[in-house]
């Protein structure tokens, strides 16, 4: 399988998922393919968005099996709220055929810092594809598998893993051009801010004073109350 950003990407960007075909490794047993993601601080997911049974269809994706949290979502990459976090995601292959398919994962940027060129790198280790097959029979399991790793732990149980090889010449990690503040025009944008905030303050006062002027203060409030009276 490959991975890779699907253009355009923004702060939202898509990591797409290339597989070779869909069939499963083993016949007459259940066996479900899952896609396990580490994100650095710079790239989060947001678990309510794998909520929606149409949004998921739509990208070929089955459901959200385990999450890390809690992930804060507003937090800016250089915060200490943004941390590492991991997704476990089920995987919607079509029906079993020897034809390449391919399945999209939503994920969010968090704010960079600011550098001169208006970009910043950000790079996430590429997804690790497995198939999990439920097995009766433990008991012929080969003993140099290694025991005890992330996947049997987040899926319990009785399942027999199948890992997926990554293509001829895929990278281990996939880098994005993120979009940030440029520190080029950082001067220029403090004194256009400041000045907006200005003038808008301004603005508001001298409505403030035409009130003033025209119906005084606290005149509206008694005239509420004259007018209270009469009605009684």
């Amino acid at each position: 399988y490959g991975a890779s950003w699907i253009e355009p990407t923004g702060l939202h960007p898509n990591l797409g998922l290339e597989i070779d075909n869909s069939k499963p490794p083993k016949s007459g047993e259940e066996c479900r393919l899952y896609a396990h993601l580490t994100l650095p601080p710079a790239v989060f997911a947001d678990r309510y968005q794998f909520t929606d049974s149409l949004y998921l269809a739509s990208k070929n994706l089955s459901g959200l099996t385990w999450i890390s949290s809690p992930v804060d979502l507003e937090a800016p990459v250089y915060a200490e709220a943004a941390k590492v976090s991991s997704l476990l995601l089920e995987l919607a292959p079509p029906r079993p055929k020897n034809e390449t398919w391919t399945a999209e994962i939503p994920l969010h940027l968090r704010y960079l810092k600011p550098s001169k060129s208006g970009y910043a790198e950000a790079e996430i280790p590429t997804p690790m594809l497995f198939w999990g097959c439920e097995a009766e029979d433990m008991e012929g399991r080969n003993p140099f598998v290694r025991q005890g790793m992330v996947v049997e732990e987040l899926l319990p149980g009785k399942n027999v893993f199948y890992h997926l090889g990554l293509a001829d010449g895929e990278s281990s990690y996939k880098t994005l051009a993120a979009p940030v503040l440029s520190t080029e025009y950082e001067k220029y944008i403090e004194l256009g801010t400041s000045l907006v905030i200005m003038l808008g303050i301004g603005w508001v006062m001298w409505k403030a004073v035409q009130v003033l002027m025209r119906v005084g203060y606290g005149s509206g409030s008694e005239k509420a109350v004259t007018v209270g009276k009469k009605k009684e």
